[in-house]
């Protein structure tokens, strides 16, 4: 069996494609207990950033909110993933009801809060990141541009080169990346 095989008792009943674009192919793996994401990087430095994503999700493992590695399964060149859901927030009706929408930031902000706790910043979360679940749960996903806390280093980014989306950028991320301590960067 090849490093990109799976086992026979947990080969996809069927394939579905998430999402795809020129750095990044995500499917979601039907096998016959549950459901799986597949995420393979694509491009140049592709394998970097495979390891990069896989330590930082190695440092969130257990962490209520944030997406988790399904480690009895692997890939050559992909991270495999439990599923946390299928609808993200970009694609859910709106607007929400305001008590869903307290429920939703709580639970964003434990996820997040978590997440600081290991020393990950995630950097691009946005609408299109954040999961939702049947059960209602959400879950923070794509952490391709997290970083350790401490490799941030508050030194100018020209707007070119600035890690995530930018209408979603928290102001200290804004701040570190543009070079800035003390003050938000307008947008």
């Amino acid at each position: 069996m090849g490093a990109d095989e799976m086992p026979d008792s947990d080969s996809p009943l069927r394939i579905e494609i998430v999402h795809q674009s020129e750095r990044t192919r995500v499917t979601r793996l039907f096998l016959a207990e549950r459901t799986v994401i597949r995420k393979e990087p694509l491009g140049s430095g592709a394998e970097a950033r495979l390891r990069q994503e896989v330590a930082m999700l190695e440092r969130l493992r257990g962490v209520p909110g944030v997406a988790q590695l399904a480690d009895e399964l692997r890939f050559a060149g992909s991270i495999v993933l439990e599923d946390a859901g299928r609808v993200s927030l970009e694609e859910l009706a709106r607007p929400l009801a305001a008590g869903a929408l307290a429920g939703l930031a709580a639970d964003l902000a434990a996820a997040v809060a978590g997440m600081h706790r290991r020393g990950v910043i995630h950097r691009d979360i946005t609408p299109a990141n954040i999961v939702r679940s049947n059960g209602g749960a959400i879950c923070l996903v794509d952490f391709a541009l997290a970083t350790p806390l401490a490799e941030i280093r508050p030194e100018f980014t020209h707007y070119s080169g600035i890690a995530g989306t930018l209408p979603y950028l928290a102001p200290e991320s804004q701040a570190t990346q543009l070079g800035r301590r003390g003050t938000l960067c307008p947008v």
